[in-house]
């Protein structure tokens, strides 16, 4: 059995761990306790807006006529065209 509890810092106390040390109690094998402090970044997304605003004032905007209100023939048009430079 493998168990992960996320505890705030002030509340771990001695109550705490032998409460927690009860999931295991029916089994005899030894029991791991791992401890650390993660700090996890959060998403900016002030940061994500401006890079995204960078990067379209840098991509230039073309227009590509469609010549067609059939969206099946679009669709093909764009797929019949060769991106091979060679």
């Amino acid at each position: 059995m493998e168990a992960t509890f996320v505890i705030d810092p002030k509340q771990i106390n001695a109550q705490l761990v032998e409460r927690m040390l009860t999931f295991f109690s029916e089994s005899d094998n030894p029991v791991t306790v791992h401890m650390a402090e993660k700090e996890e970044p959060r998403f900016d997304f002030k940061q994500w807006f401006a890079e995204m605003e960078m990067i379209r004032a840098k991509t230039e905007v073309v227009p590509i006529p469609a010549g067609t209100t059939d969206l099946n023939e679009l669709i093909d048009s764009i797929n019949d065209v060769d991106f091979d430079p060679n």
